[in-house]
């Protein structure tokens, strides 16, 4: 499924994930299952508590995981190995070939240096580095994987809802010329000159706490011009692979769309991306970057729009 040097762990390569980790019973974003903490660096990964599938059922889905190794069960080659845990437990397991267990694949050494993903001492996912002045989420707020799109924000809210429109939107009274805050001129509503969103309005932040927060203008021109973008398509998913032309790094952005109102549109062929830049001379606007498969720019739109945040941090 993965190609390339990815393959499935072996009895001895999950024993070693067992003996030289802590293994620790937790909820990630929701999801039940063991924060697996190596002893000698520090990082960790999350195994979901998947359960498994036999027949047409799911069974323990959110008690128990169970992970296939590749190796066979020599006393009963009807069976295979597999590690198994729940909120108490971890241990070795055989089960008959014919169940569905998960799969959590092992690469060589240096496939794995080369991608240089790293969990940051911040909540949230895992970071890539790409040689920038900041570094770069791996996935969107809302989301658990890359291709997932995620959830909308409006700028300047900390929460998805229902509806996107000026009636709804927390800074104002009732429409784009009537602003509360983030303002620089009368003509739209009460001056502050705010120009950039306070920590407290800023979704990346509020939502995974730590130093994350989202880029500003100058952190997306910055990813836009010392990256190479190439329309692709990841896992099933329309987007853009982006490709640091310092160090070969890369992070995905999927195509997303945005929300108006109570309907999603152009996902699968637009992304739209809030900076946490307002555009001063109409504070009733904000920045974003957008692409499609032919273009990649700046636009400023109105801050009523549900649209996609990639968080970064330092």
């Amino acid at each position: 499924n993965w190609g390339g040097s990815w393959r499935m762990p072996t009895h001895d390569e999950l024993t070693e994930l067992r003996q030289k980790c802590t293994w620790t019973w937790t909820t990630q974003n929701g999801v039940k299952g063991y924060k697996v903490t190596s002893k000698i660096n520090g990082r960790s990964i999350f195994l979901p508590a998947a359960g498994y599938r036999n027949g047409s059922s799911l069974s323990y889905a959110g008690s128990d995981g169970r992970y296939w190794s590749s190796s066979l069960f020599a006393g009963y080659p009807d069976g295979a190995k597999c590690v198994s845990f729940h909120s108490s437990f971890v241990g070795w397991g055989d089960r008959y070939r014919y169940y569905g267990l998960s799969v959590r694949p092992v690469c060589a050494k240096e496939i794995k240096e080369e991608r240089q993903i790293s969990t940051p001492m911040h909540n949230g996912p895992e970071y890539v580095d790409l040689g920038l002045s900041v570094k770069w989420a791996t996935c969107n707020v809302g989301a658990s994987n890359p291709e997932e799109y995620g959830d909308y924000f409006a700028w300047g809210e900390t929460k998805p809802k229902s509806t996107y429109s000026w009636s709804t939107y927390k800074w104002c009274r009732g429409d784009y010329d009537n602003l509360t805050k983030y303002c620089t001129s009368s003509s739209y509503g009460t001056v502050d000159n705010k120009k950039q969103l306070d920590l407290s309005d800023d979704a990346a932040r509020a939502n995974w706490g730590g130093a994350w927060r989202m880029p500003t203008h100058d952190e997306f021109t910055e990813l836009r011009t010392q990256c190479t973008w190439t329309w692709t398509t990841q896992n099933g998913v329309k987007g853009y692979k982006v490709t640091s032309k310092t160090n070969g790094r890369s992070i995905f952005l999927p195509a997303a769309g945005h929300r108006w109102d109570s309907s999603l549109y152009n996902a699968g062929s637009y992304g739209l991306y809030w900076s946490s830049s307002l555009f001063t001379d109409t504070p009733s606007y904000a920045r974003y970057v957008t692409f499609n498969s032919s273009r990649v720019g700046w636009f400023r739109d109105y801050r009523l729009y549900g649209r996609s945040v990639r968080p970064v941090c330092p």
